[in-house]
């Protein structure tokens, strides 16, 4: 499975899901808040290029899921 297919699984996984573009210079805090990113927990690969193209530079997370496997919601936004 490539990244690609690997993507499109968890977006169908998953409720909240979606792409935005990250301009040079812009902090991920200006997209969420011109994007309206809701505030919870997940995954989320930046590419190089624009609409997930080209390679993938970072891979990160936000929220944390406790050892009782409850989630303590933790959005992008600072």
């Amino acid at each position: 499975m490539n990244i690609n297919e690997r993507i499109e699984m968890y977006y169908q996984l998953y409720d909240n899901n979606g792409q935005f573009d990250l301009l040079p210079g812009e902090s991920i805090n200006d997209v969420v808040n011109r994007e309206l990113i809701p505030q919870l927990g997940g995954a989320y690969i930046i590419f190089d290029k624009p609409k997930c193209q080209g390679s993938i530079i970072y891979i990160g997370r936000s929220g944390t899921i406790k050892q009782d496997g409850t989630r303590k919601e933790q959005g992008l936004k600072k």
